[in-house]
């Protein structure tokens, strides 16, 4: 889909020209999308072009060629998956990346700092400006958030298909909202079996010196952020802009410990020692010893057996507020 960008942008400055990619499917506030209403927020300096994309592979290239026709923004008008999908289309590039939350987690938005409505939102993309913004690659999948690998994984996979559209349970996982990621996680930790050997082979993030880990676990959170899973809070000094990940390990420790542990990432209260293991790192493997998902961002990827992580220290460039 070719992207029409104003011929005359130069001529009419301080005008800048925007690419507004819409998942018209997102959540549960799409009903509320107005193309009036983002061009009156966004005001005299910014000239939007609407663009509709029909999948997440017509997303990615919508981007791409924004990018190339040298667009000064692009503006997610969606949920956390189609923010992933641009953010990946996008790392590297110079580009402003603007979001308006209309998903159900919104978990990026929350991580930023960002208005959680997009009419509020998109008042503030105008005065806003690009701040650099690191994106993990596990097996060269993208991360804005929280990466999850393991039992955790498998938990926000059983959401994704839930939601997936086309299902017909996904009125049901829009009502609930947020909600749902909390009791998928209750009932993975409630279920047998979600113990495995894991392995995680890291560069320490301080030292440089590569170290290695080897036991029983639940599953892995790399965190470039603390928020996952619709607002659940890693209690980690996670940064967007430092060019280091938070390796978290939740260890296979009693049944009772590992729910009330849940409950405190729910809500915001103090992990119990050894619940999890905090590893900041620049680089990481983790190996499973059978086929499992790797989730983020509200999307699922490929299963796979190990999974090699690295951080690219300010592959995009986010409008925030200073």
């Amino acid at each position: 889909m070719a992207i029409p960008l104003p011929a005359d942008a130069s001529a009419r400055t301080p005008r800048r020209s925007a690419v507004v990619i819409v998942n018209g499917r997102a959540g549960r506030a799409r009903h509320l999308w107005s193309e009036e209403r983002v061009r009156a927020g966004l005001g005299a300096t910014i000239d939007p072009r609407f663009v509709y994309p029909a999948s997440p592979e017509e997303t990615a290239a919508v981007a791409r060629q924004a990018a190339a026709a040298c667009a000064d923004l692009v503006i997610v008008a969606g949920g956390d998956g189609t923010a992933n999908r641009v953010a990946g289309a996008l790392a590297g590039s110079r580009v402003s990346f603007g979001i308006l939350p209309l998903g159900t987690g919104n978990d990026l938005v929350r991580t930023l700092g960002l208005p959680a409505s997009w009419p509020e939102a998109v008042a503030n993309i105008p005065r806003a400006t690009a701040h650099p913004f690191d994106l993990l690659e596990v097996n060269g999948d993208p991360a804005c958030t929280v990466g999850l690998i393991g039992a955790v994984a498998e938990s926000a996979a059983r959401v994704i298909r839930l939601g997936r559209r086309g299902a017909r349970t996904r009125p049901i996982v829009e009502w609930l909202g947020p909600a749902t990621w909390r009791l998928s996680g209750t009932a993975t930790l409630l279920g047998p079996g979600i113990a495995r050997r894991l392995r995680v082979s890291y560069e320490d993030a301080a030292s440089g010196v590569e170290s290695q880990i080897d036991r029983e676990a639940i599953g892995v959170f790399l965190a470039n952020g603390t928020r996952l899973g619709g607002g659940l809070n890693l209690p980690v000094c996670s940064r967007v802009d430092d060019g280091v990940f938070e390796v978290c390990v939740v260890n296979a420790v009693a049944r009772p410990k590992l729910l009330y542990g849940f409950t405190c990432l729910m809500r915001g209260w103090t992990v119990p020692r050894g619940v999890l293991d905090v590893l900041p790192a620049r680089a990481a493997r983790i190996t499973l010893p059978r086929p499992g998902p790797f989730s983020a961002d509200g999307e699922l990827f490929a299963d796979a057996t190990s999974f090699d992580v690295r951080v690219r220290p300010g592959a995009l460039w986010v409008l925030r507020m200073a």
